[in-house]
């Protein structure tokens, strides 16, 4: 077969792949392996997503730009430097600063402090320094 394209009309099922023509949808029940696929978007209209990576010590990589990447792997979210985690369209965390939209925290210990500067305190409970300079 000379190289061409591969036209489908009314639909073609061969094995577990079924392509439908009028939906323009391939499903399969197999596994799909592409390479050297430029994807340019990816969406689903009223339901989610699912990347599932079952290797070991493996990672699910989102890169934009081209540059900047983005993993998401078993100990969690690494987002690129100069990037921040947002709620809502609220920054709440960078890699140095806790947003200033948040306004609230379940905070209770914050460690050894080698310097502090407080401005306007109220306290309702007491307030204990060893050392005030």
């Amino acid at each position: 077969m000379a190289n061409g394209n591969f036209v489908v009309q009314n639909g073609l099922t061969v094995g577990p792949l079924t392509i439908d023509a009028t939906t323009g949808s391939i499903n399969t029940t197999g596994t799909v392996s592409v390479s050297g696929l430029a994807v340019s978007a990816i969406s689903q209209n009223d339901s989610s997503i699912t990347i599932t990576d079952t290797g070991t010590g493996s990672n699910v990589r989102i890169i934009i730009d081209g540059t900047t990447e983005h993993t998401v792997d078993s100990n969690g979210v690494n987002l690129a430097g100069g990037d921040w985690y947002a709620i809502n369209g609220t920054s709440v965390l960078s890699s140095t600063t806790l947003g200033s939209g948040v306004t609230a925290s379940s905070l209770t210990s914050v460690g050894t402090l080698t310097s502090l500067a407080v401005g306007a305190v109220t306290s309702s409970g007491t307030i204990i320094a060893s050392t005030v300079n």
